[in-house]
């Protein structure tokens, strides 16, 4: 039944809180929602038509080529001027999703193109070619693009998307995967992009497009934001490198005001024409840098100098602690970090200011454990002192067990981070199985952020290979470590009573396959807290089966692979 506009007091309220309300609704129930009068609809249709995709494939090319048509032929206000996310992936009919078959021609592996399109397929593509670009450019609100283009994809598709993106006034993101490029998108021609995205871009293989992302940068001054993944496929051979990123911005030009960069994969070296596009930088992501001469990586193992490309690089790239103390020495501060390397020098970085909220590492570079421990024992002094009122997330992430896990060693400054929202450590498996009067040391942790942590929303526990395993050279035992650790600390958070002065507990997840969530529950009989499985696993002896379907899994995963 249609609901009229007095009847329904929701319709009375302000429109910035009727909208408001409108983006906090799953998109089934807004759906539905909208069904049941013109104002609902008007008001909805922004949340609807938020995110659109523009994506084909041999099974849905009729509906996909349905949708396309409709953009680009009829004044669908809904989506012009509601679409703020466009993500567009394959642009071929003929793109079939099942992963394709290997098969030995001539003594070499190569990938079966498959069967022959056959001609209505080919149809299609024909009449895609008269929509795409219409359909693209008729989303004049979009704001943010994120372009993952097919293996199938011809280039004149490639062509006109990029053409397209060119006439959307309001477009300020670019999220680029890089990898099946036939054309390198002229990015240049962009105007006001502020952040700009590209993964599986490599010297190597797709030069033109690190090229075309150089000369974007040139021509954006509204930057603020920059985020390059290499790929580990092409280790150890020529690298790309910061100095890519900015080898076409004019000199003289004021330089940009960066205020986040992540590099994975990359040579980085702090100058003169690199430094002065930081000065503005809080958040910093630096994973599986490349230092010039091969030097420490993250597992502990070290590259042998003296190569050709090694000795290139050195140009562009400099050593982790030459990153630090370039950071330190021009004031830049930041507020989120993450890394895979610790140094000295990054000790002394965060030993000399305060106002960290975001710390991701994972402390890789030790060729053994007692160099790895006396850098945790480093770690847990003076540099977390300084911040452990800022930090709102902590995530250690423990290669080996030893000093960067949680325990006694660490356990009195970890529980003066009073103000943070999600925690992120390892426990050692013998601290699991050490029990005293006061439980082990799952109970301490727990305990801990209880008493400490009121602000806690979550709270992962993870596990880490035995020092044993630092150099072996099969990875069976670490798996049955790990899956016997996650095994023990399950069974320790079954076991888990809280204090009876506790009155919250956070939600809990133990890093399994797959990771395990806990729920909070009670108080029980005795006015205890303890927690619940959200999905018992079928190898526990535990029968009891729990029907909620928790959400909390995606949020660890933001967490861990989020803004950091």
């Amino acid at each position: 039944m249609a609901v009229r506009e007095a009847d329904s007091p929701f319709l009375s309220l302000a429109p910035e809180l009727i909208q408001a309300i409108a983006d906090a609704l799953a998109l089934d129930t807004a759906k539905n929602l909208r069904l049941t009068c013109k104002q609902f609809g008007e008001f909805l249709n922004p949340r609807l038509f938020r995110e659109l995709t523009i994506s084909f494939s041999l099974s849905t090319y009729e509906k996909d080529l349905a949708k396309v048509r409709i953009l680009a032929t009829t004044d669908c206000h809904a989506a012009s001027s509601g679409t703020q996310m466009l993500k567009i992936a394959s642009v071929s009919p003929a793109y079939n999703p099942v992963p394709r078959a290997w098969k030995l021609v001539d003594d070499e592996w190569v990938m079966d193109p498959g069967s022959e399109v056959p001609p209505e397929i080919r149809a299609a593509e024909e009449e895609l070619k008269k929509y795409l670009f219409k359909a693209i450019a008729s989303l004049k609100n979009v704001q943010s693009v994120e372009w993952k283009p097919g293996y199938k994809d011809g280039d004149w598709a490639q062509i006109d998307v990029m053409n397209a993106l060119k006439t959307l006034p309001n477009l300020r993101v670019i999220i680029l995967h890089a990898s099946l490029f036939k054309v390198p998108p002229s990015l240049q021609d962009l105007s006001n992009i502020q952040k700009i995205s590209a993964c599986d871009v490599t010297v190597q293989h797709t030069p033109g497009i690190l090229d075309n992302i150089s000369k974007l940068v040139a021509q954006s001054p509204k930057l603020t934001s920059i985020d390059m993944t290499g790929s580990a496929r092409y280790a150890g051979g020529k690298c790309a490198s910061l100095h890519d990123i900015f080898k076409h911005y004019p000199q003289g030009f004021p330089p940009l005001q960066l205020q986040r960069l992540s590099l994975e994969y990359y040579l980085v070296k702090l100058d003169e024409v690199t430094l002065p596009h930081l000065r503005h930088l809080t958040s910093l992501n630096l994973m599986y840098i490349e230092e010039p001469f091969g030097g420490r990586r993250r597992w502990g193992t070290h590259e042998p100098s003296g190569s050709e490309s090694s000795e290139g690089n050195q140009t562009y790239g400099s050593t982790f602690d030459d990153i630090w103390e370039a950071l330190k020495i021009s004031g830049i501060y930041l507020q989120e970090l993450a890394l895979d390397i610790v140094v000295p020098s990054f000790l002394e970085y965060l030993a000399s200011y305060s106002g960290l909220k975001k710390l991701r590492l994972i402390p890789g570079g030790f060729d053994e454990g007692d160099s790895s421990d006396s850098m945790a024992n480093q770690f847990f002094s003076a540099p977390l002192t300084n911040h452990v009122q800022s930090l709102e997330y902590l995530s250690i992430s423990a290669l080996y067990e030893g000093s960067w896990c949680f325990g006694p060693w660490n356990q009195a400054i970890v529980s003066r981070c009073t103000n943070l929202k999600a925690l992120e450590m390892a426990i050692t498996s013998r601290s699991i199985e050490d029990v005293d009067s006061k439980g082990n040391m799952i109970g301490r942790l727990l305990d801990t952020v209880s008493d400490f942590m009121p602000k806690l929303e979550r709270l992962i526990i993870l596990t880490a290979d035995l020092e044993a395993f630092r150099d072996a050279m099969c990875g069976n035992p670490s798996m049955d470590h790990a899956a016997s650790s996650a095994r023990a600390i399950i069974t320790s958070v079954k076991m888990y009573r809280s204090l009876p002065t506790c009155h919250r507990l956070p939600h809990l997840t133990v890093v399994d396959d797959p990771p395990r969530t806990f729920i909070p529950l009670g108080p029980d009989e005795s006015g205890r807290l303890h927690y619940t499985d959200t999905k018992p696993s079928s190898r526990d002896d535990d029968l009891s089966s729990q029907d909620d379907d928790l959400s909390s899994l995606d949020d660890d995963r933001s967490f861990r692979d989020g803004d950091l």
